[in-house]
């Protein structure tokens, strides 16, 4: 009796174990998500800000795509990429 009790509680502690280990990811998830996403709103209004900028500039509005087109245009004549790391 005393050999089922003690595997019992070895069995709990272990499933206790791997819950915590999964919310512990589960929450490290959401972090990286919730960073995802502050990221690309942050990167949405800077393309809203340069699209009118260069609506300004050249006196005709340019669509998101046209003004992301535009930025990495720019930014492989500056910062050329080869593909391998």
């Amino acid at each position: 009796m005393e050999i089922a009790s003690i595997e019992c509680l070895q069995a709990q502690s272990a499933t206790e174990t791997s819950c915590e280990t999964v919310s512990d990811q589960i929450a490290a998830l959401k972090e990286v998500h919730l960073k995802e996403l502050e990221l690309g709103e942050r990167n949405r209004k800077d393309l809203e800000a340069l699209q009118e900028v260069i609506s300004m500039e050249e006196d005709e509005f340019l669509g998101t795509e046209e003004v992301l087109s535009r930025v990495l245009s720019f930014y492989n004549r500056f910062v050329p990429f080869r593909g391998t790391l």
